[in-house]
């Protein structure tokens, strides 16, 4: 089930045993880059090397040369875990669409227990509340260790160290320092609101949202133990979320897609934040993101945002418009080496300030890349 608040994101899972939270965070990147030089490809080579019938060697400039690691990535995220033990027994697990809410019903030696689970509307908090006989038998943890073989070893070999974890019964922390700078910080406090409730607070924040994000991380879960996670305030943001439209039509079925599709892209997108990426706010668990993560300007970030204009939500285009304009003067300076003349080069791939994800080499060249994110702008 997806939770998120266009900057932090949970995609809650698993057979229950344990139960998965995949956390995210929209900024979480691999930066590094390859720019082209003096010495690079360039649209007068690719030309006469096409004319000449030198298709390996095309492939090998556009590919070998260029998509060398490191390069622009979302990156893997951690997981939080709850075991229940052996004892539990899983029955049902619904997502209130409307209160931005997951609900699991569970029996712990025979006793119901309830588990909701939410991303605050308006901070970086993910909140966690059990309620029921046996949950203080429970157990959390945080970790890093669930990644493939694959996807750790290629973050070491590009330079990544393993994050610091700590924890014990009442919390824990998770701090992650990049080789590019980027830092990233989770931490967790456990609270008993009595015998048969307690809640779990967790806090994600990077050093795009404060400079010691360890510490504000810290900060920020031991406010919410103490406050309860401010649960009006997020219904709030959501029941306005859904004054601003609604839809009607004689299929269920494709209406409830629609809603479904509706709060995905109240997930994702909020004015101030990031466009919607290739996996939106929920990275794929234990696994390098697919394709990077990236924003696909062929078909992938125009699709997920086209509902904006349809359900009247003009303000949450404010991320599409902001990052995309702010990356023009770096398409026209790449427009006029690569192609030799004034324009926007804007690729087919690239990373939130507009790095480039080089290889796909049909829609690299494609004109209609920014010819589409121009349409947006008309659009809007």
């Amino acid at each position: 089930m997806p939770l998120g608040n266009s900057c932090v994101g949970a995609m809650v899972g698993g057979n229950g045993h344990p139960l998965i939270i995949t956390l995210d965070k929209y900024d979480a990147w691999e930066t590094r880059e390859r720019i082209l030089g003096p010495g690079d490809i360039t649209y007068a080579k690719l030309r006469r090397m096409v004319s000449e019938g030198k298709r390996q060697e095309v492939e090998a400039a556009l590919f070998t040369a260029l998509r060398q690691w490191p390069r622009p990535t979302r990156l893997p995220m951690p997981r939080l875990e709850i075991d229940f033990g052996a004892a539990a027994r899983w029955s049902a697990a619904r997502l209130s669409l409307y209160r931005g809410i997951a609900s699991i019903r569970l029996s712990l030696n025979g006793m119901p227990v309830t588990v909701e689970l939410w991303v605050h509307a308006r901070q970086n908090l993910i909140f966690i509340r059990m309620t029921g006989s046996g949950i203080s038998r429970a157990t959390v943890r945080l970790r890093m260790d669930h990644l493939s073989a694959k996807a750790t070893q290629l973050l070491k070999s590009i330079g990544y160290a393993d994050p610091a974890i700590e924890s014990d019964a009442r919390g824990g922390t998770l701090h992650w320092i990049t080789p590019s700078r980027y830092e990233f910080a989770v931490a967790w406090r456990r609270v008993m609101r009595g015998p048969n409730e307690q809640d779990v607070c967790v806090s994600v924040l990077s050093n795009q949202d404060a400079d010691g994000p360890l510490r504000a991380a810290r900060e920020t879960a031991d406010r919410a133990s103490r406050t309860g996670g401010e649960l009006g305030t997020h219904e709030k943001w959501w029941a306005e979320y859904w004054q601003r439209s609604f839809l009607t039509i004689p299929d269920a079925r494709l209406e409830a897609l629609y809603y479904m599709e509706m709060y995905k892209l109240g997930c994702s997108l909020r004015p101030g934040s990031y466009p919607i990426s290739l996996q939106g706010v929920w990275t794929p668990d234990g696994d390098m993101p697919p394709w990077s993560g990236d924003y696909h300007l062929d078909v992938n970030v125009q699709e997920s945002h086209w509902p904006i204009y349809a359900a009247n939500r003009l303000d949450l285009g404010e991320p599409f418009y902001r990052m995309f304009f702010e990356c023009l003067p770096r398409w026209q300076r790449e427009c006029q080496h690569f192609f030799g003349f004034e324009g926007i080069w804007a690729g087919c791939a690239i990373g939130p300030r507009g790095e480039r994800i080089w290889g796909y080499t049909g829609a690299e060249l494609w004109p209609g890349n920014a010819a589409w994110l121009a349409h947006h702008f008309w659009l809007h």
